[in-house]
């Protein structure tokens, strides 16, 4: 009589198909992976040398504890995905995806950034065929320390529109600010109360001849208190601060490079460049004076002098007749306009408030609108206006509008010597001039801006 081996079981057919299942699924997992056998082996001898995953993976083949509290403490962080892990041939395995040894997350990090995508698309890439815990986090912190991504950060949002408040007078605030046209300069001058503009043609595009046009405007509107303007080498010049002295007014100018903080100039330059291409201009720029601003209800004509101009349309002589507009409901239509302006505005751009800088603490990269690259670097020294700031740079201090300006990362390169205080300098919001050797003899070509207007040395370079 045969006796059975002890030790001897017949296995059902349920095991069979089980093994079988599994075997197919290990078989699949191996298949998914786009990586060579020597890549493996190394992985696999790192994980045998890694006493993290060695613990987690001993779990993994004899079972995990009931409670979180009875697992080692160097294989707590798997806990939660425990049920996902499974041994292939000694490799940590969640689910499709390699766990990677500590010893060799560098290494994947950097061909996971392979192409320089952004934050979610590495995380996306990873998430393909690698895992260990905490791997989102330190993608983030990776490409967050990328010199190439920095500097190839796209543009700041735009921030919600700041609307211009209404003046309580005509000609109480007024923007200035030059335009080229068909080879010829000019200076608009723009009333921020009644919208209405003037044009002067100037011979040069100096201080002093600025200066001169606008003592004549100062005589037939009188003098402003606020004159807004860009920071022309015509504004900023020492003459023109002796004349803003002078004559009492208050000059502001708009964040450099970023001309639209003076939008109602810059707007006045668009019509002003329509009204020159009419072949009769006067009489263009009377009909634009005397043609209602549909969101007003009144002309700039009668915003200004409260009576209609006469034109050569017929029009009833009581028409011309001054009758100044009730200001109380002037200033409605104009608070009401601008609101929707703002909120149109707003909604095309998405727009996003940006934090503020702290004046000495803050150190940023600068970026111009239709530049490339976040490579300057600088550090805050005040905030001169709204969303203006004096930034010391390796080259002197500049100013810039906070769209322009973004916080340095942690692990940025930001190299800026030590500069005197902006106070200092004994000037505004130039930079500091650098003695240069003298230039050699050559015969120069003149540069013109996008708008086509020649650029012109002051004259203390010429």
């Amino acid at each position: 009589m045969l006796c059975p081996d002890l030790h001897w079981q017949r296995q059902s057919p349920e095991q069979n198909t089980l093994e079988t299942d599994v075997q197919v699924h290990a078989d699949a997992v191996r298949a998914s992976w786009s990586v060579s056998d020597e890549k493996l082996e190394a992985l696999r001898k790192a994980t045998q040398e890694d006493v993290t995953l060695q613990t987690a993976l001993e779990y993994t083949r004899s079972g995990w504890p009931q409670y979180k509290e009875d697992v080692k403490l160097a294989a707590r962080e798997f806990y939660s995905v425990k049920d996902e892990l499974s041994d292939h041939d000694g490799l940590l395995v969640r689910g499709s995806r390699i766990v990677i040894p500590f010893s060799h997350r560098k290494d994947i990090l950097g061909k996971i950034h392979d192409g320089h995508q952004g934050i979610q698309k590495c995380r996306e890439r990873a998430n393909q065929c690698v895992w260990w815990s905490g791997m989102g986090q330190e993608i983030k912190e990776m490409v967050g320390r990328c010199r190439h991504c920095l500097e190839s950060k796209p543009t700041q949002r735009k921030e919600p529109l700041i609307t211009s408040k209404l003046p309580e007078y005509p000609f109480q605030k007024v923007g200035v600010d030059l335009l080229a046209f068909r080879g010829e300069n000019y200076l608009s001058y723009v009333d921020y109360y009644s919208r209405f503009i003037e044009i002067e043609q100037l011979s040069r595009e100096t201080a002093e001849e600025v200066i001169g046009k606008l003592k004549d405007l100062f005589s037939r509107h009188g003098v402003p208190e606020i004159v807004v303007s860009d920071n022309g080498t015509q504004f900023t010049s020492e003459k023109f601060q002796d004349f803003r002295h002078s004559w009492g007014f208050t000059h502001v100018t708009s964040s450099p490079r970023y001309p639209q903080s003076n939008g109602e100039a810059e707007r006045s330059v668009q019509t002003s460049k329509t009204i020159l291409k009419q072949s009769d201009v006067a009489l263009a720029l009377l009909s634009y004076r005397a043609t209602p601003i549909p969101s007003l209800g009144a002309s700039p004509a009668e915003l200004a002098f409260g009576r209609q101009l006469r034109t050569r349309p017929p029009s009833l002589p009581k028409s011309l007749i001054p009758q100044t507009p009730v200001a109380k409901d002037f200033k409605e239509r104009d608070r009401q306009a601008k609101q929707q302006q703002k909120e149109n505005n707003d909604r095309r751009h998405g727009v996003q408030s940006l934090p503020i800088l702290k004046p000495g603490e803050t150190t940023v990269k600068i970026k111009i609108d239709g530049k490339d690259g976040w490579r300057q670097s600088g550090r805050v020294v005040e905030q001169c206006a709204i969303r203006s700031y004096m930034v010391q740079t390796p080259t002197g201090i500049l100013r810039r509008n906070r769209r322009h300006l973004r916080r340095a990362s942690t692990g940025e390169e930001v190299q800026i010597p030590k500069f005197p205080a902006a106070g200092d300098s004994g000037g505004a919001e130039t930079v500091e001039e650098l003695e240069l050797p003298d230039p050699p003899d050559v015969k120069t070509v003149p540069v013109c801006t996008r708008s086509g207007r020649e650029v012109k040395l002051p004259l203390r370079f010429q």
